[in-house]
């Protein structure tokens, strides 16, 4: 076989494609693209979660609440005990007396 055989043959059998290959592989592939087009339960929900606030207007509305919140929590959060030492006094004494935790 010379050189231009040998290429016509190769020519010729680059062209011819295998039929019964051709539906077992697509079927394979859609098979594989319909198990990754599925979504876990979580991912479906992160999604429909987060879907709302990528437009601007509600990822600003979003921040504004969780600032404002914070602000308020800070606000009503206890104040710090008067004197630590009648605070620890009572907390290790059920029967402390209460004029001894508001005693300065």
């Amino acid at each position: 076989m010379n050189d231009s055989e040998f290429d016509n043959f190769l020519r010729r059998e680059s062209a011819v494609k295998p039929l019964a290959e051709a539906p077992f592989r697509r079927a394979v592939w859609e098979r594989i693209e319909a198990e990754s087009a599925k979504a876990s339960w979580y991912e479906a929900l992160l999604a429909r979660l987060i879907r709302p606030t990528a437009r601007p207007a509600a990822g600003a509305a979003c921040v504004l609440l969780t600032i404002l919140a914070g602000v308020w929590l800070g606000r009503v959060a206890p104040s710090p005990a008067a004197d630590a030492r009648a605070t620890y006094l009572a907390s290790i004494t059920p029967a402390a007396d209460h004029a001894l935790l508001h005693h300065r």
